[in-house]
Order: structure tokens, then sequence, then C-alpha cells
């Protein structure tokens, strides 16, 4: 017997077009919905359940979706079961209160709380073909690489940063990426401080950091670099103290480091 073909979705056929048509009327009723003025009091008690049930529901449509693709397991890739659905929708109470008072004022004619919501799940509202773990870990890399520019700590920061070829081989960079600010091997390097912090597969959410959220860990304090704000007589010294001092650290214990800065 034969095998038979798989019959591949042509972007011209009617059940792709209907897809992406539904597709697009699910993000305009999210953009119509956020426009809505609920008037939240954030004082009632009941606010908190109130932004977790609305979370909740745009977390089960999300789910319903993606479920309808034969590609992978979206419930496991998006992360929307089991303890990464609970840290989601405890994130999205936390911080609805004030994301929504630093930007009410500013956006009066939307409703913040539903905006922010919107934001939170769409990278699966949006219904992608692909999801790419690198481009969020390069985002997050060059953020905290911003951070520590503006705060004068780079240098020194740099000093826990991996940059060894070999190590960083298998860390991948979007084709015919240039950042006019950073070097390859410096954003290769914190991106793999931050996918190998715990030592797990799952680059940018597993459950290490999950449970790391569950336990009381200490805030990690803020210090100066000592290469600005002291004067140090042999710096070539104090590259080589800090460099041993790096290689004795594990990539959480670097990572922490380089927050620290």
């Amino acid at each position: 017997m034969g095998k038979k073909k798989h019959k591949g979705t042509s972007i011209h056929s009617k059940t792709f077009v209907n897809d992406r048509l539904n597709d697009i009327l699910k993000i305009k009723a999210n953009i119509l919905k956020c426009i809505e003025k609920d008037n939240f009091d954030r004082s009632d008690v009941q606010y908190p359940k109130e932004i977790k049930k609305i979370a909740a529901r745009e977390l089960d449509d999300c789910a319903a979706t993606m479920k309808k693709s034969d590609k992978f397991d979206a419930r496991e890739v998006y992360k929307l079961s089991s303890h990464y659905r609970k840290r989601r929708e405890n994130a999205i109470v936390k911080y609805a209160p004030e994301f929504a008072e630093r930007f009410e004022k500013k956006y009066e004619d939307i409703n913040i709380e539903r905006r922010f919501i919107d934001v939170c799940t769409v990278g699966v509202t949006c219904v992608p073909d692909k999801y790419d773990d690198y481009y969020l870990t390069l985002a997050i890399a060059l953020f905290i690489l911003d951070d520590l520019r503006k705060s004068r700590n780079i240098w020194e920061a740099m000093l826990y940063i991996p940059d060894s070829e070999e190590l960083l081989c298998d860390v991948e960079l979007p084709d015919d990426y240039i950042d006019a600010e950073y070097e390859n091997t410096l954003i290769k390097g914190m991106m793999y401080l931050i996918m190998h912090r715990d030592d797990e597969e799952d680059i940018y959410l597993n459950a290490v950091s999950v449970k790391r959220t569950e336990e009381n860990v200490p805030r990690i304090e803020y210090v100066k670099s000592e290469m600005y704000s002291s004067y140090i007589d042999d710096l070539d010294k104090f590259r080589e103290e800090k460099w041993a001092e790096a290689e004795k650290m594990s990539c959480r214990e670097r990572l922490d480091k380089v927050l620290s800065f």
C-alpha cells in the first residue's frame, strides 16, 4: 500500500484564509476590549480576583486557539499549563495595578488593565507558527546590557560574562544580526548566562526558575563598580582577580553578580 501524501495547507486555500481572518478579528476584538472603560476600583478587595478572572479567561482562550495546531504541544510550548500557568496569572495580578497607575494618565482613552493583560498574552494571541526562545533571550540580554551601560558598571560586569568561542558556539543570533552598541560576543555571553542560569534545557522559563519565585530568595543588592567609583593602581591585576573569581562561579552566580551592577 502506497503512502498517503501529506496534504499541506496552501496560503491560497479557504481554510488558511479563514484562519487568518479569524486571527485578525480576534486581535481586533481584543483592541476594542481595551477601549472599553471598566473603571476598576483598585482599592476594592475584589480587584485582584477580577483581574485574575480576566487573565484566566484570556489564557483559556489562547489555549483553545493553540490546541488546533498539530505542529507541537502548544500548551507546553506556550506555557499555558501547570505551574507555568499559575505563575503567569499571579504575575499579571501582582503587576496590573502598578502598570495601570504608571500609564493611565498617558493613555486615558484605553483600559490599561485590559491592555496589560493583552500584552502579557500577546505571544499566543497572535498565533505565530514558531516560538523562538532565542529572540526572547536576545531581547532580555540587550535590556540587561543597556541598564549596565546606563549605570556605568558595564566594564566590571563584563569580567563575569563568558567570552570563550568554544563555550558560546551553540548560542545563536538572528541571521546577519549587527548591534551598533555591543559586540556579538558580549551579547552571546549575556545570553549564555541567561540560558544556563539554572542548568535546564528550557531557555526562557523552566521549573527551577518557577520554583525560585515561590521561595524566599534574597534580593540582589545593588553595588557600584570599583572600576568606575574607585581609583585602581593596577588595572590588569584587578581584571585577573575578577576573572579568577568568575571562573569559580556557576552561571547562576555569575548572572546574579552581573545583575547586582
